[in-house]
């Protein structure tokens, strides 16, 4: 992996705790309306990235990400999914 996309790796999994623990809290109801709208923008955010790095990894790259942090992605979009569905 060269080195940009290995920094790029790391700081996903870096961030991907704090980011479904935000979602998390905010599928919660616990907080305000405009945190909400600022934590549904930090989770787009974060997966519109993995989805960016993915295509620049080779497969055997994408396998060993989508390992350490798929399955945290497709919970984080299937909450922010409810939380855009949820009435305000």
């Amino acid at each position: 992996m060269d080195p940009k996309n290995q920094k790029e790796v790391e700081q996903l999994k870096a961030a991907a705790p704090e980011v479904d623990e935000k979602i998390s809290l905010a599928a919660e109801e616990t907080m305000a309306s405009e945190e909400v709208e600022n934590v549904k923008g930090m989770v787009a955010g974060f997966i519109s990235k993995y989805e960016h790095v993915m295509k620049e990894l080779s497969p055997k790259d994408q396998k060993e990400l989508m390992r350490t942090v798929g399955l945290k992605v497709e919970e984080m979009e299937e909450k922010l999914t409810e939380l855009r569905q949820a009435p305000e």
